[in-house]
């Protein structure tokens, strides 16, 4: 990464957290939404209405990294949470 390398991380640990430019926001999400940004160049081409998953997503702040893409608690109530990030 350091030489211009690419990471992608799920459930990062606090020490990587703070590499990738989130903090830990709380109690997680299951069986929510999240909806992706397609004014990004990364969102470009995906849908931009939100998706269901199914699962436990930890909730982050940002510090630093962009969102690709946010978390809703359902299909129209958007959390102030990342799903994606990129620094």
């Amino acid at each position: 990464v350091t030489a211009g390398g690419n990471l992608i991380a799920m459930k990062p640990s606090s020490t990587l957290s703070t590499l990738l430019g989130i903090t830990a926001g709380g109690s997680a999400l299951a069986d929510g939404y999240l909806r992706v940004d397609t004014s990004t160049a990364p969102g470009a081409g995906i849908v931009a209405e939100t998706m269901q998953f199914h699962g436990d997503a930890d909730r982050y702040t940002l510090a630093g990294a962009q969102a690709i893409a946010t978390l809703y608690t359902n299909a129209t109530t958007v959390t102030a949470n990342p799903a994606v990030t990129l620094r």
